[in-house]
């Protein structure tokens, strides 16, 4: 079976002063290219790969002058190669949309918090290492990442496509983007500052009128701070507060379309009830 996307080694176009930045391209059916970067990481810090066009024949450097042995060299541009081969592999196997930024995370495998594990460099058997052990694979990392509670992964997660939607505004960015005009955007500024400010987090299959209750309660009480010392704290005015809960209706209906929640009791809250 044919394959929807192809690898392949190239160069970038504009030289630096060493030569050509070292890139695997991916070029999918649709024509669209990703190109990661070669690197090695020395101490912790990456190091891109430069080679000259006299120097670069077929997808391998055949002389100049490297910070490692050209031999050493070739071999890190097969491995790196090796690497993308395999988190796209991975990415399409779990159905997770091929981006850039993606294939990169899985490549190096997190460089934001991860380094390369020192003692197993030469051998290549360990692609990362971790504060509390390594990763053997691109794939131990995924689920190393898709399983992880801490909230700083959250937005790697969101990246890699493995975010699991639990609460209401994890929902939020699909109803703009899908259902609603853009215009509603402007109240998720409100609902995350009462989550903030109470807790009170809503997990989206209980989304219904007592929430509603609750967080229009708050607006009506405490209001919005604004930068004015003279009147430091103004409640919503009426025609606001009205324009949220329509707002919040109209989220309320995207998810029962989605069947997301069962029923429609968010309906059932009115302004002062």
């Amino acid at each position: 079976m044919k394959l929807p996307y192809k690898i392949s080694r190239t160069l970038k176009r504009y030289d630096s002063n060493h030569g050509r930045q070292v890139m695997i391209r991916i070029r999918t059916r649709s024509k669209k290219d990703f190109e990661i970067p070669v690197y090695d990481t020395i101490d912790g810090v990456k190091f891109p790969i430069s080679i000259k066009m006299e120097n670069w024949y077929n997808g391998y450097a055949i002389g100049g002058d490297y910070h490692i042995p050209l031999k050493n060299l070739n071999q890190l541009i097969d491995s790196i190669e090796n690497k993308v081969k395999y988190a796209v592999f991975i990415l399409l196997q779990r159905k997770i949309e091929l981006t850039r930024r993606k294939i990169l995370h899985l490549t190096y495998s997190g460089p934001k918090f991860l380094k390369k594990d020192p003692e197993r460099n030469e051998t290549d058997e360990l692609i990362t290492k971790y504060h509390e052990g390594a990763f053997e694979s691109a794939e131990e990392f995924l689920n190393f990442i898709s399983n992880a509670a801490d909230a700083k992964y959250k937005d790697l997660k969101r990246e890699l496509g493995l975010y699991e939607k639990n609460y209401l505004l994890d929902y939020w960015n699909d109803f703009i983007r899908d259902y609603a005009p853009s215009s509603y955007s402007n109240s998720k500024g409100a609902i995350q500052k009462y989550i903030e400010e109470t807790g009170d987090n809503c997990i989206v299959t209980r989304f219904d009128d007592n929430w509603l209750y609750r967080y229009f309660k708050y607006l009506l009480k405490y209001g919005y701070k604004r930068e004015n010392y003279e009147n430091p704290k103004l409640q919503y005015k009426a025609s606001t507060l009205s324009k949220y809960l329509k707002h919040m209706r109209s989220f309320g209906d995207y998810l029962f379309e989605q069947k997301i929640i069962t029923n429609q009791n968010y309906k059932r809250y009115k302004l002062g009830k």
